[in-house]
């Protein structure tokens, strides 16, 4: 009885995963057009992501809505609103990465833990070659577990040390190597912080920055199509 569930629920999650990637891979060359009408207008760093954002809320249908300063991409009460299966209802947050990546980084460590604990769908799009070339889209869930529980308040303590400019960047790159070192599991910590520097583009002096980010291994990851 044990064996036919699980046979079952097997059958389910391939014919879900079937359903969705036979329709999406339809849409797969419109991401051409996204990433050429976000190039033209937008030089940041990032903006390929974006474009393979308004892809997803295009191709389920969502409505506009104020995502300044929101906790993911798109809400849960967003989602249910575009023609998306029960099975990945919850709040969405979209990456775009390149098919070799090996991790994915999440975000802002204490604004993830929270989203995470509500539970998160994370949407990968991969591109192989070229951003414009999108080649497979991703459905993870990512809940609060065993390695989270433990990890959780080393990684929001290290977090507010590597932000604390009074502590040299040099000392926080080394807090995070230590940290990564304390557990071998699905999710680390990177340090993204840089020195006061000058930027040949811009030609300008760019200030110093502090930024720490929770990264998973893709490959560790829950997928549910």
């Amino acid at each position: 009885m044990l064996d036919r569930k699980k046979n079952l629920y097997k059958l389910k999650s391939n014919c879900l995963k079937n359903k969705i990637m036979k329709l999406a891979q339809k849409s797969f060359p419109k991401i051409k057009q996204y990433v050429r009408n976000i190039s033209v207008h937008n030089k940041q760093r990032g903006k390929h992501g974006k474009a393979f954002e308004r892809f997803i809320s295009d191709y389920f249908g969502f409505p506009t809505h104020e995502q300044h300063n929101a906790e993911v991409d798109f809400p849960e009460e967003i989602v249910r609103q575009g023609g998306v299966p029960k099975k990945l209802i919850g709040d969405w947050e979209v990456k775009y990465y390149n098919i070799k990546s090996k991790e994915i980084q999440l975000g802002d460590i204490a604004r993830k833990l929270k989203t995470i604990k509500k539970g998160l769908v994370l949407v990968v799009g991969f591109w192989d070659g070229t951003p414009e070339n999108l080649v497979d889209v991703k459905f993870y869930r990512i809940r609060t577990n065993v390695e989270i529980l433990k990890m959780k308040n080393v990684w929001l303590q290290t977090s507010d040390f590597v932000k604390d400019k009074s502590n040299p960047i040099k000392e926080t790159r080394e807090l995070c190597k230590v940290v990564n070192r304390l557990h071998e599991g699905a999710f680390s910590v990177m340090n993204l912080s840089r020195n006061k520097r000058f930027s040949n583009s811009s030609q300008k002096w760019q200030n110093e920055a502090r930024q720490i980010t929770l990264t998973a291994k893709i490959n560790r990851l829950t997928q549910i199509v």
